[in-house]
């Protein structure tokens, strides 16, 4: 299957992510506000409908600031030059594509509120693109010269080099508010740092849901149990755990091809993979990592008892042959979906009830051509114990920083800029979303649509997952959320009490108290 698929059901899903994620009255999921909207991940009611003139002001950019004319100034972004980024940042023409109408829509309108004209450069190669625009960063500030004003890019492999001064206090940027409600208030939470605050999401990143996991699950599979339970109901009464979909899965598995061996072609309950697909659990069983300081800083405060008890159930979900079948992580595959792409296939060929993925699969190809009705849930958490429901975003979601070599007397441009761009990807392409959404058919029953909004409003974020490559484990460079990638591939029992070790944990401290003190310097606070 190729990696770039077609997008047009993709954006179906997203428009139902952000209209579900923004309208909050229409299912009672997460904590409320005073306006009754959810604000577990800093989102609010969707002004585009059927909202009040007041309710959708909190949308608008104050004339004061998203008006005005800069002169045709270029604003030189830095993307990841990887597929699945480009429908975000710059469209070079309308094509028909109603999201890609949308994002060609949303930036003509930023240029000729602003006159300023909105460029694009793709950076980096291989199978680790990310890293290319920090590296761009890094060479002007070495050179002295600046050739970004606006990095786009994957949170964690660009907030990683903050305290390496590459980029700017988002805070004191003019034009630029982070608490208006087209701002991820969630990641403001959880990404600032001291007094700063040096990335910003939400409505202006396509993949803040693109990148949630989920369990999809095949219904006609499913029903062809007569005792197959109801799982909408499983999931609202707070029973669906890890040792549900464990006793679950084993119920499905059938030799397919009768050759009495455990193999690709049969039939699963379960198809997963021991590396990407294992970083969900840190959400979805409410395992802590870093928690904040009261100065805004953070302390390592990793539930290891929570851990061990939820590898244990990780480890019996994943290595019983009659539930389970895994495919190995790809690391050849330069499109870094490799082992997804196949586990999306293995679902969208019938032969597994579920599947854990990424919510952007629901557009592959072979998703689409399911002849079967499939349904989405929430990753299972840990047991009945555990109050809430988490969602964890793969950790490559983009966000928008101010390189720190960019002159500040361009920051107030770029604050606008940022603004506008916040603004008008609500207003353009959210509607756009919602309208190809209701013409869908790929979300087309009530149960995942309640289930999205469940999903998409219960997000947990972690610090320790943006950081994850500065708090390495080990001289390969093995950060700590993805140790436990390390400890589920191996499949040597549960090696929680080693591998997060106190030695180990003494290292994550004494690179935390680095980088926070790098931090600290950088904002003149020691």
């Amino acid at each position: 299957m190729k990696e770039k698929r077609n997008r047009t059901g993709l954006r179906s899903l997203l428009a139902v992510l952000l209209l579900i994620a923004l309208l909050t009255a229409a299912v009672g999921c997460g904590k409320k506000g005073d306006n009754g909207s959810a604000s577990d991940n800093g989102t609010t009611t969707n002004g585009n409908s059927g909202a009040t003139e007041e309710e959708t002001s909190k949308y608008d950019v104050p004339d004061a600031v998203g008006n005005k004319d800069y002169g045709d100034a270029v604003i030189r972004i830095a993307s990841t030059n990887r597929s699945w980024y480009d429908d975000e940042v710059v469209v070079a023409r309308a094509t028909g594509d109603v999201v890609d109408d949308a994002v060609y829509r949303r930036n003509k309108l930023v240029e000729q509120r602003l006159g300023v004209k909105l460029t694009n450069t793709p950076m980096g190669k291989g199978a680790a693109p990310q890293y290319g625009v920090p590296d761009q960063i890094r060479n002007d500030m070495k050179a002295g010269s600046d050739t970004v004003d606006i990095a786009w890019n994957p949170v964690y492999s660009t907030i990683m080099y903050t305290d390496e001064g590459l980029l700017s206090n988002l805070l004191e940027v003019p034009n630029l508010n982070l608490e208006a409600a087209y701002w991820s208030q969630l990641f403001n939470e959880t990404a600032s740092i001291g007094n700063a605050q040096y990335m910003a999401t939400g409505a202006i990143s396509l993949s803040y849901y693109r990148y949630v996991f989920v369990t999809y699950v095949n219904k006609t599979l499913l029903n062809t149990h007569d005792d197959a339970p109801d799982l909408m109901e499983m999931v609202n009464s707070g029973k669906w755990t890890l040792d549900e979909q464990y006793k679950l899965a084993k119920d499905y598995y059938r030799d397919a091809d009768g050759n009495s061996q455990y193999n690709e072609q049969d039939v699963y309950g379960f198809v997963s993979s021991p590396y990407l697909n294992v970083d969900p659990y840190w959400s979805s069983c409410e395992i802590s990592i870093l928690t904040k300081t009261e100065d805004n800083f953070y302390q390592y405060d990793l539930s290891k008892e929570r851990l061990t008890n939820a590898v244990d159930k990780i480890l019996q979900l994943y290595y019983d042959e009659e539930a389970t079948y895994l495919y190995k992580p790809d690391f050849a595959d330069e499109s870094g979906n490799g082992e997804q792409n196949r586990i999306a296939e293995k679902f969208g060929a019938g032969t597994a009830l579920m599947a854990t993925l990424r919510l952007l699969h629901v557009e592959d190809e072979c998703v689409r051509n399911l002849k079967d009705k499939y349904m989405i849930l929430p990753i299972a958490k840990l047991d009945e114990s555990q109050t809430n429901y988490y969602s964890y975003q793969h950790d490559s979601y983009t966000g928008v920083a101010i390189p720190s070599t960019v002159p500040t007397s361009r920051h107030e441009m770029l604050g606008a800029v940022l603004e506008v761009l916040a603004s008008e990807s609500y207003h353009e392409v959210t509607p756009a979303y919602y309208e190809t959404a209701l013409k869908t058919r790929y979300m087309d029953d009530r149960a995942s649509w309640q289930m999205l909004d469940l999903i998409t409003n219960n997000i947990k974020m972690d610090a320790g997952a943006l950081y994850t490559k500065v708090l390495t484990i080990n001289s390969n460079g093995l950060g700590v959320t993805q140790a436990l990638r390390s400890i589920i591939n191996a499949n040597k029992g549960n090696t929680v009490g080693t591998t997060y070790n106190e030695s180990i944990a003494e290292t994550i401290r004494t690179k935390l108290t680095t980088m926070q003190d790098n931090i600290r310097k950088l904002q003149g606070l020691t």
